[in-house]
């Protein structure tokens, strides 16, 4: 009689710790949900995005020496613009490896219907700052 005591006292306190884990995994679900419903995504010229020092920024120019600049895209503007951000997480799609950054990730060929010939592997860039 008290060994199934001691058993039906040890399976309450495994059914205590569990209902404990179970209701800090809901929370940590919650936690992540409202960081989810924080996040906002912007699509727009990056002159006129107001940016903090924690924002993660992700940048996808026209790609260098392609001929593509998308009605005047001046890229020394974008590198000075590059130097002065207040982020301190900034990515960029490109193909070529731009000065101050690193490479973060290879993405591999990007895939399109209009391109002729080879293409070169895109690359995910980080921004390193001086």
């Amino acid at each position: 009689e008290q060994l199934e005591r001691l058993q039906q006292l040890e399976r309450l306190q495994k059914l205590r710790q569990l209902q404990q884990l179970e209701r800090l995994q809901q929370l940590e679900r919650l936690q992540k949900l409202q960081q989810l419903q924080q996040l906002e995504f912007l699509t727009l010229d990056y002159r006129s995005l107001e940016i903090g020092p924690e924002d993660v920024v992700y940048c996808d120019p026209p790609y260098t020496g392609t001929g593509q600049d998308y009605g005047g895209f001046d890229n020394e503007s974008f590198q000075h613009w590059l130097a002065n951000c207040p982020a301190k997480q900034i990515y960029i799609s490109e193909y070529t490896q731009l000065p101050h950054t690193e490479v973060a990730f290879i993405l591999g060929k990007k895939l399109s219907f209009q391109a002729k010939g080879e293409r070169p592997e895109e690359l995910l860039l980080k921004y390193v700052k001086d």
